[in-house]
């Protein structure tokens, strides 16, 4: 598909996709990227089966119009209702759950960290086989299926034979409908869950990843924060404005570990509003006037119970950069957070009426400084990644940062050209209405205008030709759009190199490869490949 064909939209690109971009890889079942998953984690649970159970497989003719059974009840399936005792079971055998959990902690904690796994384990795994996945509660039960359909696409398990990669999740998807609108109908007569509002996340992110749609969003990001906002999670650690005027109040371990869980609820839920504010130019629902929540930890801390002092996060721009400057905790994902605020900020700056020279250099410095200081903490030059099982999370979130770094430099250059033309208050074709125009090739950049833009379309290249492929789709995908950078800056700039104007540059082709990583489990870089194409 041309991309002169029509507009496009490639920051509201989960509202363009059409069923033909859905699968888009020669090989559906076995792809490289599978072949070369690194050994697993040490891993502390019961004795995995990674093949799950060979008697039961993807059933694909299941009616999953009809609710799941409780068990305990005497209402026909269809009239399923909301009594606060009844419970559910799995209709999924345990070997296959435990698989697909195990998967999730293995590849999906790594770019959604959401539960502490010791814990965890205890609640639903480290049980015996006919205590597993059974007697829950709807919201345990909504959880654990939207835990499965995002990790199912990393299964190598037999169950799964015949079925696309990225089709795997849909049985679990259309088990969590019925869940989701028996609880729904509770909402308003039952206290707020963190297990539920956990649940709503990954199924945000889940449909942000690889269930685009040309529809209205089947699951918004505005109950979350809703949810989150009647559970207090967005004043966390006011308690922490009274610990700096000498409250000498601690939180036990335990304690802590509660808070902690909570905080990266809170920033999880954070992630999905920017990335709605970014890319489809939806209202933020988050008042950040009103947010006190400390930065996340690292898993390591959290997982061992050890009591990580870290920093209450700054919404002021010209502060937020240093907030972990003097902390303890130097998390990758903290920095990655402070970032992509940054980011938020940028755009925001955009979107404003009227854009004056101060307040870009004034971006622009902000900018500098996290850069030199987030090099200085974290040593993110790209000689010392290190990629293997038990760094490749830490090195993802390192370059995922580098990446969104490039697209604010990009986006700061184009404030510059916008902020010194004679119309002070004309936005420039940089996200107007969010789209790129058809005709974008013939006028957005030049040979003359190039050099603004070629620092930060390099680095990107640079971290493209570094980064080792069996490991690039396990980085977060709803951020991969970092790879084009803003106004697909990246992509122009190489498409300036060509040698022949019918030919793709080898930069072009860079760029595409690793995009084409990320499609081979997620929608969402199938998408792009196909705009491309």
């Amino acid at each position: 598909m041309p991309m002169s064909s029509h507009n496009l939209d490639i920051f509201n690109f989960l509202s363009q996709a059409v069923p033909e971009f859905w699968h888009n890889e020669s090989n559906p079942y076995t792809t490289e990227a599978l072949q070369r998953v690194p050994p697993p984690l040490p891993y502390s649970g019961p004795p995995m089966h990674s093949a799950g159970d060979p008697s039961w497989t993807f059933p694909r003719n299941q009616h999953f119009t009809q609710p799941l059974t409780p068990f305990g009840s005497e209402h026909a399936p269809s009239t399923l209702v909301c009594e606060a005792d009844k419970t559910y079971s799995l209709d999924v055998p345990a070997t296959t759950a435990d698989d697909l959990i195990h998967l999730y902690f293995l590849r999906v904690q790594a770019f959604l960290p959401l539960f502490h796994r010791p814990q965890f384990y205890e609640k639903y795994v480290s049980l015996r086989k006919d205590e597993k996945y059974i007697n829950l509660t709807k919201e345990s039960a909504f959880l654990l299926y939207a835990m499965m359909a995002l990790s199912a696409r990393y299964s190598t398990s037999s169950s799964f034979v015949g079925v696309h990669i990225k089709d795997r999740g849909e049985i679990f998807v259309r088990k969590i409908g019925v869940l989701y609108n028996d609880l729904t109908a509770c909402l308003d007569t039952t206290p707020p869950s963190l297990v539920l509002l956990q649940a709503c996340i990954l199924m945000a992110y889940y449909y942000r990843s690889c269930h685009t749609t040309t529809h209205s969003d089947p699951w918004p990001v505005k109950p979350c924060v809703q949810l989150a906002y009647k559970l207090g999670l967005h004043r966390l650690d006011t308690e922490t404005i009274d610990h700096l005027c000498g409250d000498p109040n601690l939180p036990s371990p335990l304690q802590w570990v509660s808070m902690e869980e909570k905080r990266r609820v809170w920033w999880s839920i954070w992630e999905l509003d920017a990335f709605d504010y970014v890319l489809h130019r939806r209202a933020r629902e988050i008042d950040h006037t009103e947010v006190y929540v400390n930065l996340p930890v690292s898993d390591e801390a959290w997982f061992a119970g050890n009591p990580t002092p870290s920093a209450l996060f700054n919404f002021n721009l010209s502060q937020c950069w240093k907030v972990l400057k003097r902390s303890e905790n130097q998390d990758e994902r903290a920095w990655f957070l402070i970032c992509n605020y940054i980011l938020v900020c940028a755009f925001d700056l955009d979107r404003q009426k009227f854009v004056t020279e101060s307040n870009v250099e004034q971006l622009d410095t902000v900018v500098a400084c996290f850069s030199l200081l987030v090099y200085e903490k974290l040593r993110t030059n790209l000689d010392s990644l290190v990629f293997d099982k038990n760094h490749y999370v830490k090195s993802n979130w390192k370059i995922v940062t580098q990446l969104m770094i490039q697209s604010t430099r990009i986006i700061v250059g184009l404030l510059h050209r916008r902020a010194t033309s004679e119309s002070m208050n004309a936005h420039s074709n940089f996200f107007e209405n969010g789209t790129i125009k058809a005709d974008w090739e013939d006028h957005v950049i030049t040979d003359a205008s190039i050099q603004t833009f070629q620092r930060p379309a390099d680095e990107v290249l640079r971290i493209c030709r570094a980064w080792p492929p069996e490991y690039i789709a396990f980085a977060p995908p709803m951020f991969i759009y970092n790879i084009l950078g803003p106004e697909m800056m990246n992509f122009q700039v190489s498409r300036l190199l060509r040698q022949d104007p019918l030919e793709p540059s080898i930069q072009e082709e860079l760029l595409i490869l690793v995009l084409t990583h990320f499609a081979r489990f997620w929608n969402i870089g199938g998408l792009i490949t196909s705009m491309l194409a």
